[in-house]
Protein backbone atom coordinates (compact mmCIF):
# COMPACT_ATOMS: atom_id res chain seq x y z
CA UNK A 1 0.00 0.00 0.00
CA UNK A 2 1.69 3.41 -1.17
CA UNK A 3 1.63 5.53 1.84
CA UNK A 4 2.07 9.29 2.19
CA UNK A 5 2.19 11.22 5.48
CA UNK A 6 1.55 15.39 5.27
CA UNK A 7 2.56 16.92 8.55
CA UNK A 8 2.94 20.19 9.83
CA UNK A 9 5.54 20.21 13.18
CA UNK A 10 6.16 23.82 14.18
CA UNK A 11 6.87 24.08 17.66
CA UNK A 12 9.42 21.79 18.86
CA UNK A 13 9.52 19.54 15.81
CA UNK A 14 7.72 16.48 18.27
CA UNK A 15 4.69 15.81 15.44
CA UNK A 16 7.39 15.55 12.74
CA UNK A 17 9.48 12.81 14.72
CA UNK A 18 6.01 10.85 15.35
CA UNK A 19 5.46 11.36 11.58
CA UNK A 20 8.67 9.82 10.56
CA UNK A 21 8.18 6.99 13.10
CA UNK A 22 5.15 5.97 11.05
CA UNK A 23 6.68 6.70 8.18
CA UNK A 24 9.57 4.25 9.25
CA UNK A 25 6.70 1.45 9.77
CA UNK A 26 4.75 2.37 6.72
CA UNK A 27 7.39 2.67 4.33
CA UNK A 28 6.02 6.18 3.55
CA UNK A 29 7.08 9.57 2.62
CA UNK A 30 6.71 12.53 5.17
CA UNK A 31 6.17 16.15 3.64
CA UNK A 32 4.61 19.43 4.52
CA UNK A 33 1.75 20.60 2.27
CA UNK A 34 3.69 23.29 0.60
CA UNK A 35 5.84 20.20 -0.81
CA UNK A 36 2.98 18.11 -2.04
CA UNK A 37 1.34 18.27 -5.27
CA UNK A 38 -2.06 17.98 -5.06
CA UNK A 39 -2.32 15.92 -8.44
CA UNK A 40 0.07 13.29 -7.24
CA UNK A 41 -2.62 12.44 -4.15
CA UNK A 42 -4.11 10.06 -6.82
CA UNK A 43 -0.57 7.98 -6.60
CA UNK A 44 -1.44 7.03 -3.03
CA UNK A 45 -3.45 4.43 -1.63
CA UNK A 46 -3.78 5.77 1.89
CA UNK A 47 -2.73 9.29 2.85
CA UNK A 48 -1.95 10.15 6.74
CA UNK A 49 -2.79 14.03 7.75
CA UNK A 50 -0.85 15.50 10.98
CA UNK A 51 -0.47 18.20 12.86
CA UNK A 52 0.19 20.03 16.60
CA UNK A 53 -3.49 21.14 17.82
CA UNK A 54 -4.00 25.26 18.11
CA UNK A 55 -6.49 26.67 19.89
CA UNK A 56 -8.25 23.09 19.95
CA UNK A 57 -8.01 22.00 15.92
CA UNK A 58 -4.97 21.21 13.95
CA UNK A 59 -2.98 23.53 12.36
CA UNK A 60 -4.23 26.00 10.31
CA UNK A 61 -1.88 25.18 7.72
CA UNK A 62 -3.05 21.82 7.52
CA UNK A 63 -6.69 22.47 7.70
CA UNK A 64 -6.44 25.23 4.58
CA UNK A 65 -4.51 22.89 2.79
CA UNK A 66 -7.58 20.02 2.93
CA UNK A 67 -9.69 22.53 2.01
CA UNK A 68 -7.64 22.83 -1.43
CA UNK A 69 -8.14 19.02 -2.09
CA UNK A 70 -10.22 17.98 -4.51
CA UNK A 71 -12.30 15.28 -4.02
CA UNK A 72 -10.75 11.82 -3.56
CA UNK A 73 -11.80 8.57 -2.46
CA UNK A 74 -8.74 7.43 -0.38
CA UNK A 75 -8.18 6.33 3.31
CA UNK A 76 -6.61 8.34 5.58
CA UNK A 77 -5.70 8.39 9.21
CA UNK A 78 -5.26 11.26 11.00
CA UNK A 79 -2.69 12.09 14.20
CA UNK A 80 -1.62 14.75 16.27
CA UNK A 81 0.73 15.74 18.74
CA UNK A 82 -0.74 18.04 22.34
CA UNK A 83 0.46 17.91 25.94
CA UNK A 84 -3.01 16.85 27.15
CA UNK A 85 -5.23 15.28 25.10
CA UNK A 86 -8.42 15.25 27.35
CA UNK A 87 -9.00 19.36 26.65
CA UNK A 88 -10.98 18.86 23.71
CA UNK A 89 -12.02 16.50 20.63
CA UNK A 90 -9.08 17.97 18.73
CA UNK A 91 -9.28 15.79 15.52
CA UNK A 92 -13.18 16.71 15.04
CA UNK A 93 -12.98 19.81 12.44
CA UNK A 94 -10.08 17.48 10.37
CA UNK A 95 -12.31 14.39 10.53
CA UNK A 96 -15.41 16.70 9.15
CA UNK A 97 -13.28 18.44 6.20
CA UNK A 98 -11.77 15.24 4.93
CA UNK A 99 -15.36 13.48 4.94
CA UNK A 100 -16.09 16.15 2.84
CA UNK A 101 -13.44 14.83 0.20
CA UNK A 102 -14.26 11.51 0.74
CA UNK A 103 -11.89 10.71 2.37
CA UNK A 104 -12.68 6.93 4.97
CA UNK A 105 -10.53 7.74 8.33
CA UNK A 106 -9.73 4.85 9.21
CA UNK A 107 -7.47 5.67 11.97
CA UNK A 108 -6.66 7.98 14.40
CA UNK A 109 -3.48 8.47 17.04
CA UNK A 110 -4.07 9.38 19.93
CA UNK A 111 -7.51 8.14 20.17
CA UNK A 112 -9.75 10.98 21.68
Amino acid sequence: MKTLIICVSVYKGNTKKIADAMADVLNAQVVKPKEIDIGTLIDYDMIGFGSGINFKKHNKILLEFVDTLPILNKKAFIFLTRGNPRLGKYHRVLKEKLAAKDFQVIGEFPLI
